[in-house]
C-alpha cells in the first residue's frame, strides 16, 4: 500500500522569513509548492481567472502593461473594513479552488516519482485554506515584531501595511499552537539557515 506524501506546512507572521526557510528547504532537497507563485501564474496566464478577477475589480487593477497588478489588488482587499473583507472573500473564492487543484496535482506528480519526497507547502493562508489535515508536520517561523517590521520595510511596506495584511490572517499565537516544529528567526541569516537545516534533517529522519 502506497504511503501518503510527507507534506510539511509552514506558518508564521507576515514578513517573518518563511520564504527564506522555504527556499533553504528546496536547496536541501525538499519540493516547494508556493501558493503565491501559483496565484501569480494564474493571474498572468489563465484567461478565465483573469476575466473573473476583472469582473470583480474592473480595470482598476490593471497596470500600464495591461497585466493584473497584484499590489493594486492588495490595496483593495487588505484591511479590516467590511467592504475589503467582502472583496477579499470573493477573490479567495475565485483563486483558492484553483490553487488547491494545482497544488494537489503537483503533489501527485511528485509522489509518483519520489516516494521519499518531503513536500513543503508554502501558503500564506495554510490553516485558513484547510491544508492542515494534509500536513504531517507544521513549521512555525518565530520572528519578533521588530524584525518583521524591518523585513516589511525592505518590501516597501510601512507599519500600517503590515498590520493591514496581518489583520486578515489567523493570530500568530494560534499559528504557533498548531506547529510541530519551531524555527527561531531572532538573529542573523546564518543562524536562521542553520536552524532551518536542523529541522529539515529532523523531518528527513522522520519521513524515512
Amino acid at each position: 500500500m502506497k504511503s501518503e506524501p510527507f507534506i510539511v506546512g509552514i506558518v508564521g507572521g507576515v514578513a517573518s522569513g518563511k520564504s527564506v526557510v522555504a527556499r533553504r528547504f528546496a536547496e536541501l532537497g525538499a519540493y516547494r509548492i508556493s501558493a503565491d507563485d501559483t496565484a501569480h501564474r494564474l493571474l498572468a496566464d489563465d484567461s478565465e481567472i483573469r476575466a473573473q478577477v476583472l469582473a470583480l475589480f474592473s480595470s482598476d487593477v490593471l497596470g500600464p502593461d495591461d497585466a493584473i497588478d497584484r499590489s493594486k489588488i492588495a490595496a483593495k482587499v487588505f484591511g479590516v473594513s467590511p467592504e475589503k473583507n467582502a472583496l477579499r472573500r470573493r477573490l479567495e473564492a475565485i483563486l483558492h479552488p484553483r490553487i488547491r487543484a494545482e497544488s494537489e496535482r503537483r503533489i501527485l506528480e511528485i509522489s509518483a516519482t519520489d516516494s521519499q519526497a518531503i513536500i513543503l507547502l508554502d501558503a500564506p493562508l495554510l490553516i485558513e485554506a484547510g491544508w492542515l489535515p494534509r500536513c504531517k508536520a507544521v513549521i512555525f517561523v518565530d520572528t519578533p515584531l521588530e524584525l518583521r517590521q524591518r523585513l516589511a520595510f525592505q518590501r516597501g511596506w510601512d507599519a500600517e501595511e503590515l498590520v493591514r495584511r496581518e489583520s486578515n490572517q489567523m493570530s500568530i499565537d494560534d499559528k504557533r499552537r498548531v506547529a510541530t516544529h519551531v524555527i527561531p528567526n531572532h538573529g542573523s541569516l546564518e543562524d536562521l539557515l542553520e536552524a532551518t537545516e536542523g529541522v529539515f534533517q529532523t523531518l528527513r529522519a522522520t519521513s524515512a
